[in-house]
């Protein structure tokens, strides 16, 4: 009879990876990483499952069709994961050498351009990605995003207008959009626009943000209210951030 303690179905499912039947130590995992006590070394065997599961298919579609661009895009997404941007980007651009008109691919290469702060090459290759694809919202918010980022609020309005058009509950354009519009100096349609995002500001920008868009149209109760409450959840961030640091210490 198979123990029921998640420490030992753990173990077992440890040793399903190990000699390679990767659906019996998914199963197990997946039913691990409800249980608080086993719950992070079961989404680590998780992960180390599922990348497992990829190699072999990427194996596989290497040998069925090895000049599949999507064995290089594979790649490319693969490296992207990892954080391995130039890596990353080579993939893609191998994978678009095989299929220069695929709007996915020219989207992936964007956000790893972006990533590296890469913004012109980013911005370039997201609105070809665009003209294909006028539908994602996503690409239309990280051009915007960027263009804030860069100082340009102007251009940036009618992208991340479009993305919240394309998806009315992306938070983060209205906080992008708010940024935009400090930085052509409209300070109301700024108010209106951080406020609703505000409700999502783990570290306090937002609310630093209002702070100062308050500012500027004397409201000075809103305005350091605004202030506190950015401070408090500054220092909330850095506490957790703290702590997450001392637990890794831990022997």
């Amino acid at each position: 009879m198979r123990s029921t303690d998640p420490s030992q179905q753990l173990l077992l499912a440890q040793a399903y990876f190990e000699t390679g039947r990767l659906e019996s130590a998914a199963k197990i995992a997946e039913a691990l990483s409800r249980k608080p006590e086993v719950a992070e070394a079961a989404h680590y065997l998780q992960s180390r499952n599922y990348q497992m599961l990829a190699v072999q298919s990427l194996s596989e579609l290497d040998r069925i069709a090895p000049d599949s661009y999507r064995a290089y895009q594979l790649r490319g997404e693969a490296h992207f994961i990892r954080k391995n941007m130039r890596e990353a980007i080579a993939g893609f651009k191998m994978a678009l050498d095989r299929e220069p008109e695929d709007a996915e691919l020219l989207y992936e290469l964007g956000r790893a351009h972006y990533h590296l702060g890469e913004f012109s090459q980013a911005f370039e290759v997201l609105e070809k990605s665009l003209k294909l694809d006028p539908y994602n919202a996503e690409a239309n918010f990280i051009i915007g995003e960027g263009m804030v980022h860069t100082q340009q609020g102007e251009r940036a309005v009618p992208f991340l207008r479009r993305a919240l058009e394309l998806d009315p509950s992306m938070l983060k354009g209205h906080g992008e959009l708010g940024k935009a519009f400090l930085q052509m100096n409209q300070w109301e349609n700024a108010v209106g626009e951080l406020e609703l995002a505000s409700s999502v500001d783990p570290g306090g920008e937002l609310h630093y943000q209002l702070f100062r868009a308050y500012t500027k149209l004397n409201q000075k109760e809103k305005a350091q209210g605004a202030l506190d409450l950015s401070n408090k959840l500054r220092q909330e961030k850095l506490d957790r951030e703290r702590a997450k640091l001392a637990s890794r210490q831990q022997p």
